[in-house]
């Protein structure tokens, strides 16, 4: 349903949680939404360990979402969690199409109007394969010259 309303983007930008990268005890594997990306042409970013402030959008979304339902608010039932969560989720969802329809038009040239099929569906419990893709990892250097991608240690190549 996501993909029918607001698109597909070109990139997706993640932290390295290990949902994203796979699990914690298959650190060679990929984990449903980066396969999610691969399969529809998403290249994948994953930013540096240990470095939120990367990520600032979603970590402000975070910290609203905390502030302003989590913190605030006692629910009687995880019913009543799943409508005030999804209330929260609509009105922020508004806002920022609010603020690209009027104010990002100029910034927004490499905006994508890709979408998912007509009728596409989509079952989380099924495996999805892995697929020809691009994912990129944004890694510091350290002192020994390794990086590390996907909880892996590896020698940098020095060219």
């Amino acid at each position: 349903m996501i993909g029918r309303l607001f698109g597909l983007p070109r990139f997706l930008q993640l932290d390295n949680e290990a949902s994203f990268r796979g699990s914690l005890y298959h650190i060679k594997t990929f984990g449903k939404l980066s396969r999610f990306c691969l399969n529809f042409g998403i290249d994948i970013v994953f930013i540096p360990f240990k470095e939120p402030w990367r990520n600032g959008y979603i970590e402000n979304f975070n910290k609203r979402f905390n502030e302003l339902l989590w913190q605030s608010k006692r629910f009687k039932d995880l019913k009543e969690l799943r409508v005030e969560s999804k209330k929260f989720r609509d009105k922020h969802n508004n806002y920022q199409k609010y603020k690209k329809d009027n104010f990002s038009q100029q910034y927004c040239k490499g905006y994508t109007r890709r979408l998912l099929p007509e009728g596409f569906t989509f079952d989380p419990s099924e495996e999805l394969p892995i697929t020809r893709g691009r994912i990129h990892f944004v890694r510091l250097v350290d002192e020994k010259e390794y990086i590390t991608i996907l909880t892996k240690n590896c020698i940098l190549i020095k060219l």
